[in-house]
């Protein structure tokens, strides 16, 4: 599947629920998002049939998230599907962490592939405070759990000036005693939490220029986002998304699937299609987002301010 820009879409993100057990202050609402009624939510029998037809267009590549994914209730009966399918190379889910003790065992022999775990700060108080209530130590349960089911685990930090920006090399040391991927994330503005984010922006560069004894890497797919680094003989590795300062887009392969059946070819875009009316018909499902795909944007503008009217929790970016 091509857009327009002749980039090949192999990568669906799928989010299941708008619904999430933390309210994290760059993400939601401090009140969480209005509970939708169950029908203006897609059934998990509806996310199979979406997939199934973008399988059938391409996409090897699915990852699950939120709101937080654990909370949906089906989730695994999802993965169970999903992951049987062979044409399916990639199955994977972002989550905050706090149920992975309880459903990680499940979700890996329902057939999920790895998993990237939220965390933008390992100071308790400073955790409570970014998610309004959230417990830090659950969090690492929830990353022991996941180091001990899954080959690949990330964890997504946003830089936050000013809240974080003191803690970069302390995630950095993780890499050197753990196999993980800790990834720092350019802070991206949304309408609904544009006050948050105005001023607390901090480039991926300070990442390097705290740590420069990083060295580069030859990144595993050209379409990633991550550029990504290692100290010498550690066990993990350091990527940096610069969504904002170095566009990536020209690479894009992704689309996203909101949990209200909405189609977004670009995270950041305010154009969607939704799919709800055509999941009946296959053949009508295809085409509609074959049209979609077409109009693919060629990058995001939020440098010139065009803000994506949703908040984070209710795209699943």
């Amino acid at each position: 599947m091509l857009d327009s820009y002749q980039r090949k879409i192999n990568y669906a993100r799928f989010s299941i629920t708008d619904l999430c057990n933390l309210r994290c202050l760059y993400c939601m609402p401090e009140e969480g998002v209005t509970k939708q009624n169950c029908g203006d939510i897609l059934r998990i029998e509806d996310f199979i049939t979406i997939a199934r037809v973008l399988v059938a267009m391409g996409v090897d590549k699915i990852r699950l998230t939120g709101g937080e994914p654990l909370v949906r209730k089906g989730l695994l009966a999802l993965v169970e599907e999903l992951g049987s399918w062979p044409e399916l190379k990639d199955l994977s889910l972002t989550t905050n962490g706090l149920l992975l003790p309880r459903l990680g065992e499940d979700l890996k022999k329902a057939g999920l592939k790895r998993v990237n775990i939220s965390l933008d700060t390992l100071d308790p108080e400073k955790y409570k405070y970014i998610t309004r209530f959230g417990d830090l130590a659950k969090v690492l349960d929830g990353i022991d759990t996941a180091l001990s089911l899954f080959a690949k685990v990330k964890l997504n930090t946003v830089l936050i000036k000013g809240f974080n920006d003191n803690e970069i090399e302390s995630f950095v040391d993780l890499t050197r005693r753990l196999p993980v991927d800790v990834r720092f994330i350019e802070l991206m503005p949304f309408k609904g939490q544009s006050q948050f984010a105005f001023g607390t922006y901090l480039s991926g560069d300070e990442v390097l220029r705290r740590c420069p004894e990083l060295k580069p890497l030859e990144a595993d797919d050209p379409s990633a986002p991550a550029s990504l680094y290692a100290y010498e003989g550690a066990l993990g590795r350091v990527g940096i998304i610069r969504p904002m300062s170095c566009k990536f887009c020209e690479h894009c392969n992704r689309i996203r699937i909101s949990a209200d059946g909405r189609l977004l070819t670009c995270l950041h875009a305010c154009e969607e299609v939704n799919l709800r009316p055509y999941l009946q018909d296959q053949e009508a499902l295809r085409q509609i987002i074959t049209e979609a795909v077409a109009k693919k944007p060629q990058e995001h503008h939020l440098m010139e301010g065009q803000l994506q009217e949703r908040d984070m929790g209710k795209i699943g970016g």
